[in-house]
């Protein structure tokens, strides 16, 4: 089995546009003078976008390999196939303003299959990444306090909503850290006068924490910024068809594995002994991995986020099986998520951690940076704790330090666009030397 991944990092960046990416094919038609063969006919665009719909991503990157006039299919295919502002009008009248309003509010979006007692649900991601669209289904927004009621207000004002009275979890959503704060849904009537729904859920930490930790299976995990879509286990989603569970199997999820299943997936609760590793399953990871499938979305007429893409990239989690000590330790297995957040003085976003090594790595970075810029203010200035902070080995570059008179001055140094330098430089540090250093070393000794 190829590895899909790893393909389509390769393939990322700005979509084509749908014209260019046609004028292309046409080009590499007219490129070939000799008989006709099935390379004339994929030469004609609106022919081979019909027939790569009826293929799934595995076969697409199979015929990516084939030959050089189809090396750059999948990137031609993506305005085309992988359309989020056509899935979002089912929603919204106007998508890019939609999307707007998501970069405005720093949330993430998936959708749900409409909540009905034991019905169950599914992303709007899956259904993206599936290019396929499944009926009764309603938008979930992930937001936190600072964003809810701008983005309800917005949704009422622009384009119609109501607020109802429904404040229950997605089927597919276990909050056992308590991280969701308030649900509010509002309803409105689109097209033919059906109703659709959209829920915001005003969350407590990171909408991504919640998204990573929540959710009952390794199919759903998949989600949308206002700029790209990720799906966190793309390989064994898309090319397996296999979901593992990330929450012990009980009955709760009898719905959620029957309708899936039905639409081809099969369910398993963890890697079993004997087959091959799935190295998206075990240890440290990123949201922007090379185990991720992530898409761009075009993004030319949307006022862009201040919020850098690589806060979302480089949020860390780690994921571990969690043995069941039930019945001699025969009990349902599955994998665990866990991540966390870091906030520091001279970083101006929060970000998503799960390395106690890589807080430390980038917490002494921190502290550094932190007590030089507090040195920069006259005394006066600075907060109370500073004087005791600098005599004791504590972490006071942390927020929480922070005892609420203190003001960011003008001309404060933030060193989010660093992040990404030393995470990747952190990577190394966890790597060791080269296995040929080591044995040099050994010689020398």
């Amino acid at each position: 089995m190829m590895p899909l991944s790893g393909t389509l990092a390769s393939r990322r960046g700005n979509p084509t546009s749908k014209k260019g990416m046609q004028a292309s094919f046409r080009q590499k038609g007219r490129a070939s003078a000799h008989a006709a063969t099935i390379l004339d006919l994929f030469a004609q665009f609106p022919i081979l976008d019909e027939i790569c719909h009826c293929l799934d991503i595995g076969d697409i990157i199979r015929l990516t390999r084939t030959c050089k006039f189809l090396s750059t299919l999948y990137r031609s295919l993506l305005p085309s196939q992988w359309n989020v502002d056509k899935h979002l009008r089912r929603f919204v009248d106007r998508p890019l303003t939609f999307r707007h309003q998501m970069a405005n509010c720093d949330a993430l979006a998936r959708k749900l299959l409409t909540r009905r007692p034991r019905t169950v649900s599914g992303s709007l991601a899956l259904q993206f990444f599936e290019r396929t669209t499944w009926s009764s289904s309603d938008l979930d927004i992930y937001v936190r306090a600072n964003g809810s009621a701008s983005f309800s207000r917005y949704l009422c004002e622009q384009e119609g909503y109501m607020l109802a009275d429904e404040t229950n979890l997605a089927d597919d959503y276990e909050d056992d850290g308590n991280e969701i704060a308030e649900i509010h849904t509002l309803v409105t009537k689109k097209g033919a006068g059906d109703e659709v729904k959209i829920q915001i859920m005003t969350v407590k930490t990171d909408p991504l924490i919640c998204i990573l930790a929540g959710f009952y299976s390794t199919l759903v995990v998949s989600f949308f910024s206002w700029e790209k879509a990720y799906s966190i286990f793309p390989r064994p989603t898309f090319i397996e068809r296999r979901a593992y569970m990330l929450k012990e199997i009980n009955e709760r999820h009898a719905p959620l594995i029957a309708k899936y299943s039905r639409r081809g997936w099969n369910f398993q609760d963890v890697v079993w002994s004997g087959e091959p590793s799935v190295s998206a399953l075990e240890g440290m990871r990123r949201a922007g991995d090379r185990h991720s499938w992530i898409i761009p979305f075009g993004t030319e007429t949307i006022v862009k986020s201040a919020k850098p893409d690589h806060v979302l990239a480089y949020a860390n989690f780690h994921i571990v099986q969690h043995y069941n000590s039930n019945w001699e330790g025969r009990g349902p297995t599955y994998y665990q998520i866990t991540a966390k957040s870091f906030t520091a003085m001279v970083l101006r976003y929060q970000y998503v951690y799960a390395s106690s090594s890589w807080q430390d790595f980038l917490g002494t970075r921190m502290d550094s940076l932190t007590t030089i810029e507090l040195l920069k203010l006259p005394p006066r200035e600075r907060p109370v704790w500073f004087g005791e902070a600098l005599q004791f080995p504590i972490a006071h570059y942390c927020a929480r330090y922070h005892d609420g008179t203190f003001r960011f001055p003008k001309g404060w140094t933030y060193f989010d666009d660093d992040v990404p330098k030393w995470y990747e430089q952190w990577e190394v540090v966890e790597k060791g030397p080269p296995r040929a250093l080591l044995t040099q070393s050994s010689k020398d000794a």
